[in-house]
């Protein structure tokens, strides 16, 4: 068994994977395109998948019709190949449209629900995005500290677990502020 994350282009950058993990990087990344790499890959991998963290999102920063439906499509798609399937939740800029920054914030919420662990995005201080027409590119110092996010939480919530436990600090921390309102 191996932990795989599939990742948006943001991932790209990834300087080091723990070992036993493989990362995916599918630039452009939608719900649609995980599904449909999973079907391909996996029906050639006989190995099962512990865990999966999906690391994509900002690509439906503009898809305001998105209905919690896809979310749990491809949430139930990955379950068929997962024990758990934890969801990276989308770190981004403060500088992109407020109307963006509102949608980005719903599909975390969202996501925060429906999978079997949530890895909380970084915090505004902690982003920084590379000088591209988009403004959603992560620089590589970003990427690490999203890796790093996702290799703590790992680390504090086993496989084995019943989903409780103990919360790394930053994730405590971003559930304080988020049922706080901020």
């Amino acid at each position: 068994m191996y932990t795989l994350i599939i990742g948006d282009s943001n991932m790209r950058m990834a300087k080091t994977v723990p070992a036993g993990w493989q990362l995916v990087v599918l630039p452009g990344a939608k719900c649609r395109h995980v599904i449909e790499m999973v079907e391909r890959t996996c029906r050639s991998d006989q190995r099962r998948v512990e865990t999966i963290y999906l690391q994509v999102g900002i690509n439906h920063r503009d898809d305001v019709g998105l209905a919690e439906a896809e979310f749990r499509e491809t949430f139930r798609q990955l379950r068929k190949i997962a024990v758990k399937v934890r969801y990276v939740g989308i770190s981004y800029d403060r500088r992109l449209p407020g109307r963006v920054r509102d949608h980005i914030q719903d599909m975390n919420r969202m996501w925060r629900n429906i999978s079997d662990g949530y890895v909380y995005p970084l915090e505004y201080r902690d982003v920084r995005i590379q000088d591209d027409r988009f403004g959603i590119h992560h620089d590589r110092d970003t990427v690490q500290r999203v890796m790093g996010s996702i290799i703590d939480f790992h680390s504090a919530h086993p496989v084995a677990s019943s989903g409780g436990g103990v919360m790394a600090e930053s994730q405590r921390r971003k559930k304080e502020d988020d049922d706080a309102g901020w």
